[in-house]
């Protein structure tokens, strides 16, 4: 035998077609299965017989040729599909998988529809490749389903789909080649309609297939760690009940986790956002969110209360440096959109005198200048005599510098007794430096107790 040349029986789909007619369990190992299966409600030969179940199925290490459609139906036992190739469209609607579906290392060549079904067993497509269009629209998976390392290609979408058990997409990869010309004219199902037009109307404003998660309900835990999302990611409403990792993934594209809801812990430790992404978290909520402040600083949309959300998050981990550095970002980001007035006036005082009572060491910075310049008055011009019962118009005396910069101290930190006292009119540049101090405060005072009252 010449090699190169594929050593597989050839089985016609005809045949398993006839055996599914008559009741009986398919199998076939390392086969090519030639011609197209269909078994949709709309098929003939649905029209010359009812089809209500399949009792199982095994087709693996195979090559289906034609068209594999399977649809309205319900597969008793096992539906496995390992290590096989389709080579052209396989449609899976509205099946009810009674037991474990088994797809890994499978090779999705054309698209795929799994639209409406339900898996009551485990799902697993480990490893499987999907190169076109897979949905897997409002399908219903009873159990644990695991896209471990598989790969989508195109777009995939799993709107308003609903995992019960655990979902694990760690390792998966989320766009990988280029699709451009691609039809979605020919949908199999009319209820997709409204994504039929929303694929199109964003045709070529990202070349790499996108994953949609719109609606998506996860009950138990949901792994995407180490994901790989080349193109968008959108889990706008998606629901998570359960833990949530997404631990060093990758978003290459926008990120939408609008209106999302995190019942459990939210982890996204480690995650890396390329090129210009944007992460829009707007009308999200979640208990505990594990994400650094430095990682989603400069690219997350801002929104006032999403910016309150995140500060309180952080102070319930103890992330202390993350929680102040979100407040300073949130009174920032809420001082360019008020009007110029007193209340913008005080904003700023409060951004300067203390950093909106998170930079303490501003306080440094504004007093020491303050202490200084007034104490250089004192000592230069002998404004302040050392006789405790010196009166206004007492003469001046000589006293250092280290004694004129300790009662600027005084009298701008408080009123503390002293020897020190100002002398002639410098009582009242110690009056004015005694209410800058008075004003300082105030300003530190109102910082820290909006801080606190978040």
């Amino acid at each position: 035998m010449a090699e190169g040349i594929d050593q597989r029986i050839v089985v016609p789909a005809s045949k398993i077609l006839a055996e599914i007619l008559r009741g009986k369990q398919i199998d076939y190992d390392h086969v090519i299965i030639e011609g197209d299966l269909d078994i949709t409600k709309k098929s003939k030969s649905r029209e010359r017989e009812n089809i209500p179940s399949i009792e199982s199925i095994r087709i693996t290490n195979s090559k289906i040729e034609g068209k594999f459609s399977i649809g309205e139906i319900s597969i008793k036992g096992r539906a496995i599909f390992e290590n096989t190739q389709f080579c052209k469209e396989v449609v899976f609607s509205s099946v009810q998988f009674n037991m474990l579906a088994k797809f890994n290392e499978s090779l999705f060549n054309g698209r795929a529809f799994f639209m409406d079904s339900q898996f009551r067993g485990n799902a697993f497509f480990i490893g499987a490749n999907f190169k076109d269009l897979s949905l897997f629209n409002r399908s219903k998976f009873n159990n644990n389903a695991s896209f471990f390392k598989a790969e989508f290609e195109n777009d995939v979408a799993f709107n308003r789909a609903e995992f019960f058990g655990s979902a694990n997409f760690t390792k998966a990869r989320f766009g990988t080649h280029l699709f451009e010309n691609q039809r979605f004219e020919e949908f199999p199902h009319r209820k997709d309609t409204n994504l039929k037009a929303d694929l199109k109307s964003r045709r070529g404003t990202n070349k790499e297939g996108r994953a949609l998660f719109i609606g998506v309900q996860f009950k138990n835990s949901a792994f995407f760690d180490g994901a790989n999302f080349n193109s968008d990611a959108i889990f706008y409403n998606a629901y998570f009940l359960g833990h949530a990792s997404f631990m060093n993934a990758l978003f290459g594209g926008s990120c939408d986790f609008k209106q999302a809801r995190f019942q459990r812990v939210a982890d996204f430790k480690g995650v890396i956002f390329e090129n210009e992404t944007k992460l829009d978290l707007r009308g999200s909520e979640f208990n505990i969110f594990k994400i650094k402040w430095s990682t989603i600083q400069s690219i997350f949309i801002y929104d006032s209360q999403l910016f309150i959300s995140l500060v309180k998050n952080y102070e319930k981990l103890g992330w202390t440096e993350d929680a102040n550095k979100c407040y300073y970002a949130y009174r920032v980001f809420n001082r360019s959109s008020m009007h110029f007035g007193f209340s913008k006036l005080v904003d700023v005082l409060e951004d300067l005198v203390i950093g909106y009572g998170v930079r303490p060491f501003n306080i440094i910075l504004i007093t020491i200048p303050i202490i200084l310049f007034f104490g250089a008055i004192y000592f230069y011009w002998d404004g302040v005599c050392i006789n405790k019962s010196c009166s206004y118009n007492c003469s001046p005396c000589s006293i250092s510098i280290n004694e004129s910069l300790l009662f600027s101290l005084i009298v701008f930190a408080a009123k503390i007794p002293t020897d020190l006292r100002a002398i002639g009119g410098f009582n009242w540049i110690a009056s004015l430096e005694s209410i800058l101090g008075w004003f300082v405060l105030g300003i530190i005072m109102s910082a820290i107790t909006k801080r606190i009252k978040l």
